[in-house]
This record gives C-alpha cells, structure tokens and sequence, in this order.
C-alpha cells in the first residue's frame, strides 16, 4: 500500500503530471530506482536473518532439498511480493491510458526496468541477510548497497568525477551504476547490455 501510494506522489505531484501536460508516467518511472532502494530491503531482510535469529535455519538446511533451491525458492518468493507491489501501480498505468495516449511500449520497457532492477536488489538484499543475524542490519546494508550502485551513475557525481578521474576509469564507475541501465530500458530501449546486468548483479547476490 505505501509503495502505490508513493508511487501516485512520484506521479501526479512530484511528477508535475498535470502541469507536464502528457499523458505518461515517466516521472514516476523515472523514481522507481529510488523507491526500489527502501522497498527491496524491507522484502529481503528476513529471509536469512531471521531463520539465523530464531535457530530455525538449522531445521530448514536439513530438508531433503539443495542449498541451491532453498536460496532461489526464498528469492522467488520476495520476486514474488515485488512483482505484486508493481501489480498494485496498474491503475496509474490505466489512468493515463484513459486521460490520453501514451506510448505502451515504453511504459511497458519501465516497468520491466524496474522489475529487472528490484530482482537484482532482492538478491543482493538475500546475501546481506544471510551474512547477518539482525534484520535491520541486512536493511540498512541492502540499503547502502543499493545506494551506492545507483549514485555510481547518477550524473551529479559524473560531473564530480569528470576533472577529477580518467575517462576510462569514469566510463567503467558509470557502466557499473544501476541508474543508466534502468534509464535506458525507461526510455522504450531494450538492450542486451542492461538484461546482462541486471542478470549479473542476480547471480552475483545469488
């Protein structure tokens, strides 16, 4: 309920989506990456920490399933309250279809941006809280984390970086940031590049 009613600020009010005139939702779009960061944590801290906190991890490990199934079936599942907290933004998606003509396709490429982006948050969120026994440290390191990839594209600090850096090495802090790659699947444009990473970033928390 917060994440949709954030999402309707991001859109109407931050989003100036009447004074903007148009009909699209690329202002809220635009903010996913940043309401991903306080979501992805609050869905993924539990996962390990808890099990770890109440001992009943131990029960859980010896299940006759592999240690593979376990982490992908817990991350699924967080993929799986993820993708209904998108799910309850559609009527956005329906209000600007009613109010006008948007471009479907490129709201369609933002949601799966995004999508793509809080998975890979959700992974990364798995691993901290299997390295911690305290849910509210695997939040605020998912958090951190999460910050980090996304400020490493953010263009206030590529013009930080500019005169201060190489070029290749500020070409290689921007390809690692999450932000460009989500900017670029907002804008309609799907590329093997961004589905890569955001693929990477999975099995790297994974």
């Amino acid at each position: 309920i917060a994440y949709a009613l954030l999402n309707t600020i991001a859109t109407f009010e931050i989003g100036d989506f009447y004074g903007r005139g148009e009909a699209d939702l690329s202002p809220g779009i635009a903010m996913q990456p940043w309401l991903l960061v306080w979501l992805a944590p609050a869905l993924s801290m539990r996962i390990w920490a808890e099990e770890r906190r109440h001992g009943t991890h131990e029960a859980l490990l010896i299940q006759p399933v592999s240690l593979t199934v376990l982490i992908c079936g817990k991350w699924l599942a967080a993929v799986g309250l993820l993708t209904l907290a998108m799910c309850s933004t559609l009527p956005l998606w329906a209000t600007v279809a009613y109010l006008g003509q948007p471009d479907h396709g490129m709201i369609a490429a933002g949601y799966l941006g995004t999508w793509m982006l809080g998975s890979s948050l959700l992974a990364l969120g798995s691993a901290w809280s299997a390295a911690t026994r305290h849910q509210i440290s695997a939040f605020m390191a998912t958090s951190l984390t999460g910050a980090l990839l996304l400020l490493a594209g953010h263009p206030a600090v590529t013009d930080l970086l500019r005169d201060r850096v190489p070029v290749a090495v500020l070409e290689s802090v921007t390809d690692l940031g999450g932000l460009s790659h989500h900017e670029a699947l907002a804008r309609g444009v799907i590329a093997l590049n961004d589905i890569v990473y955001f693929a990477v970033l999975c099995l790297a928390g994974l």
